[in-house]
């Protein structure tokens, strides 16, 4: 039997557009190349951080790259210097610890991004459960990366809704060290938000321990 003309060019025009939807991205997907090879910057990028080797890191930044942090915009943010960090003194006193869920990468933004865990002596010492954030880098046009911006999770989110609901003693803690300890907890909490540079990390540590000891609450075993 002879295939009928008009069924015949339908099924061939059918083939050639599989074949066009196999290789072709949609408009703004990230192709498996390009994500591999950002994710992979990213991770070896982090490697080297993590094992101090800042000479190596700073490869993978572009000039003048900027870190933030929360509400802040990327213009409000300062130069990144590796190694260094308002924040660095206090994770190390904490002995911060966070778990990611691996990164992904939103091509239309040119962004890498995961949602972390972090849990530390001072969430420990309030009893608060581990605190979820999100890390995004940013890539220049060539590939470098120009930015880190450390934020919240979005609110709709599971690990958003959880935090909605994450309750802690630090409140009274704070009641506690306002009657007992006023000069330092206002050392300690200018503006009734923590500051993290200088002896502040080790004082607050200390101020926690001797809290929970006062008020009979269990001691709580901490990395150091």
């Amino acid at each position: 039997m002879t295939m009928r003309p008009n069924f015949a060019h339908a099924c061939s025009t059918f083939l050639i557009l599989l074949a066009l939807s196999v290789q072709l991205p949609l408009a703004g997907c990230s192709t498996g190349t390009r994500t591999s090879e950002r994710v992979a910057l990213v991770e070896e990028f982090s490697a080297a951080r993590k094992n101090g080797d800042y000479a190596r890191a700073n490869t993978y930044l572009a000039p003048n790259a900027k870190l933030w942090f929360d509400d802040q915009t990327e213009e409000s943010g300062r130069v990144w210097k590796l190694g260094d960090g308002p924040w660095k003194g206090w994770d190390t006193c904490f002995n911060g610890k966070s778990q990611g869920s691996g990164w992904s990468e939103n091509a239309s933004s040119n962004t890498v991004w995961s949602d972390f865990v972090e849990m530390n002596d001072f969430y420990r010492l309030i009893e608060r459960e581990a605190g979820p954030y999100r890390a995004t880098y940013y890539f220049d046009s060539n590939n470098k990366i120009s930015g880190r911006h450390i934020g919240g999770v979005p609110a709709e989110s599971e690990a958003g809704k959880k935090l909605e609901k994450r309750e802690d003693k630090m409140e009274e803690f704070k009641r506690w060290a306002t009657e007992y300890a006023a000069d330092e907890i206002a050392y300690l909490l200018p503006n009734n938000g923590i500051d993290p540079s200088g002896d502040r990390p080790q004082r607050m540590k200390k101020l926690l321990v001797e809290w929970r000891k006062d008020v009979g609450l269990p001691t709580i075993p901490l990395d150091n």
